[in-house]
């Protein structure tokens, strides 16, 4: 056809026409651009995680971290795959998943470092009565409960704040004890605090089995085996360099404001989980959601949640 022949052709259509025939070619173009865009992999690895709590993923430089400040956010953004991964407490998977999202566990981070911390009290029973301070919207608030429950010790007045706000109720004397988690923890005991019982004293006053996780890696829905043995290897190097105290210690100074005792404390009572997700994870994590739930975090009976939640490669 000539050019002529073209041009004559295209006026059959008319300027409207193909003003609109254009409009849905550009459309279908950029539809195109966004399909093949969402189902390349991001050059960087994306990992969510709430403010406030420590994680190996502090010696992760080579992945885009991105913190949130409310649970349902990160949630949100794990459930959308605006990240890739998130380090998140064990419980919130759970929460996650009866939510009717995909989302996996694919490596167990730490074990519980949670603590009741106090000035005076000398034993459990001394905490009836006290003022407790708690941030309610969260699973250690909620296996808290279930521990107290177990022990027939619920008699006392809760003082729901959040975390930073707990510190200063804690220095103003309005708080005789805090349950909180690092690296709070080692922030209150430097300020003169003692630790009463740990949640891992709890698990087996309780007479549950084994270690209690408490921080897991989650992968979003659909992910691809290539992006999560990318962050595993990126994680066992970081595992690698949590062997340095010294530099630990100083990237806790650093991000968290702790001093060089609080931060030496803290990574004394950390316990870092180097080994890969094995039965006796699985079933940790397990009691933890039981805990969770008698504690009132998660809604329904979490022994409905099938294997698929635990990634297999």
């Amino acid at each position: 056809m000539g050019n002529k022949a073209f041009i004559k052709s295209l006026r059959l259509f008319g300027g409207d026409s193909m003003k609109k025939i254009i409009l849905i070619l550009v459309s279908l173009f950029l539809l195109l651009t966004a399909v093949l865009l969402l189902n390349q992999p991001r050059k960087r690895i994306v990992v969510g995680t709430l403010q406030g709590g420590i994680s190996t993923l502090d010696l992760m430089p080579d992945v885009d971290v991105r913190y949130f400040d409310k649970t349902l956010d990160l949630a949100q953004a794990l459930m959308r795959g605006d990240v890739d991964f998130a380090v998140i407490p064990a419980e919130l998977v759970a929460k996650i998943r009866m939510m009717g999202s995909d989302v996996k566990i694919i490596s167990v981070d730490m074990m519980q470092n949670q603590a009741i911390v106090v000035k005076d009290i000398s034993s459990l029973e001394g905490l009836r009565g006290k003022r407790i301070g708690v941030f309610t919207p969260t699973g250690t608030f909620a296996m808290f409960s279930s521990y107290m429950s177990a022990l027939n010790i619920t008699d006392f007045k809760l003082v729901d704040k959040p975390p930073a706000q707990l510190i200063q109720a804690f220095q103003k004397d309005e708080v005789d004890a805090v349950v909180i988690w690092e690296p709070y923890v080692s922030k209150l005991v430097g300020m003169g605090g003692k630790i009463l019982v740990t949640f891992r004293d709890l698990w087996r006053i309780c007479g549950l089995k084994g270690d209690p996780v408490m921080v897991v890696w989650a992968a979003r829905p659909g992910i691809d085996a290539e992006s999560i043995n990318k962050v595993m290897r990126m994680r066992e190097k970081a595992l690698s360099e949590w062997g340095n105290e010294t530099l630990v210690v100083r990237v806790m100074m650093d991000k968290y404001g702790l001093t060089a005792e609080e931060a030496s404390f803290m990574y004394k009572r950390v316990e870092i989980v180097k080994t890969g997700l094995d039965e006796d994870l699985k079933r940790s994590i397990r009691e933890v959601w039981y805990l969770a739930w008698r504690g009132g975090y998660i809604q329904r009976d979490p022994s409905e949640i099938g294997e698929d939640a635990f990634w297999s490669p």
